[in-house]
């Protein structure tokens, strides 16, 4: 294979959602099989959430306590998948903003693998708002990365196999 061609570096979206899980498997997955070097990103959202200080400052401690304990875990994965994941907290207002970013700044990056729905709402839309905006704007930008949208499908469920391959293990 053209070594041009192989991955080089694969960046996933985690927000601790079932589907960014996927994602996550997928991208062990696929560093794993091209020898690339893994990323995991977690975007914090900073918008103010109330009027004193205290309480703002209490919040984003909270939020990069979450960022901290769900990168943990994407670590945990790979690590026990024999992969190493480089994490990166990164905080912004609005997270495909931060992502394009991240991936702008990073031009070694080749792959970006996102759940098809994060923590938000699910029940009307195929994509979810972060996951459609980023795949918007790097066509948009004509970025050049390729992106693997991985939907959330249970291990145990019987369309898994068919659908995730890797991802019900």
């Amino acid at each position: 294979m053209d070594n041009k061609r192989v991955p080089k570096k694969i960046l996933v979206a985690v927000d601790g959602s079932p589907a960014s899980e996927n994602a996550l498997k997928y991208g062990i997955f696929a560093a794993s099989r091209f020898d690339a070097e893994l990323v995991g990103i977690y975007v914090v959202e900073e918008e103010k959430i109330g009027y004193w200080r205290f309480v703002d400052e209490h919040f984003k401690k909270e939020l990069l306590k979450k960022a901290r304990d769900v990168l943990d875990r994407a670590e945990t994965t790979a690590l026990e998948r024999g992969m190493t994941l480089k994490k990166e907290v990164v905080k912004g207002n609005k997270p495909y903003e931060e992502i394009l970013k991240y991936i702008e700044k990073n031009t070694d990056i080749t792959v970006v693998v996102m759940g098809d729905h994060g923590v938000g709402l699910t029940d009307r839309h195929m994509l979810g708002s972060t996951t459609e905006r980023v795949i918007r704007e790097i066509a948009k930008h004509r970025i050049p990365v390729a992106v693997t949208v991985v939907p959330y499908v249970p291990a145990d469920s019987s369309a898994c196999e068919l659908y995730a391959g890797p991802l019900c293990t």
